[in-house]
């Protein structure tokens, strides 16, 4: 079985576009690999790639009712993850983060503390 890794961009378009192909992709598959080695073959290497996007899927996507309620808790590191708690059942998550900079809102200042407090 292979190390397969994705990205959360990766894992949630697997589960918005290809999740629910999968059903259909397996029941179609089955009725031409009969006898067919290389189909056989193919069709096991594909479900195990499945098999581990499942699994991925599995362990990284919250529900979206937990998604809902989740609160600030900790700014983590600042740079890449943040903790998050869920008030309902009191667990911790710790979630990635991305910085997005903005150079078309970029705004030239005098010095640093007018960048970091205002000024005049």
């Amino acid at each position: 079985m292979s190390n397969l890794k994705l990205t959360n961009e990766e894992l949630s378009f697997l589960e918005d576009v290809l999740k629910p192909m999968l059903d259909v992709y397996v029941k179609e598959s089955e009725e031409f690999i009969d006898g067919d080695y290389h189909a056989q073959k193919e069709m096991s290497l594909t479900l195990d790639i499945l098999y581990q996007v499942k699994e991925q899927l599995s362990e990284k996507t919250l529900a979206p009712d937990v998604i809902d309620r989740l609160e600030f808790h900790d700014g983590g590191d600042g740079i890449e993850y943040e903790v998050w708690e869920d008030p309902e059942t009191g667990k911790l998550y710790k979630l990635e983060i991305e910085i997005v900079r903005n150079f078309d809102g970029a705004q030239e200042v005098k010095s640093l503390h007018e960048a970091k407090f205002g000024g005049s």
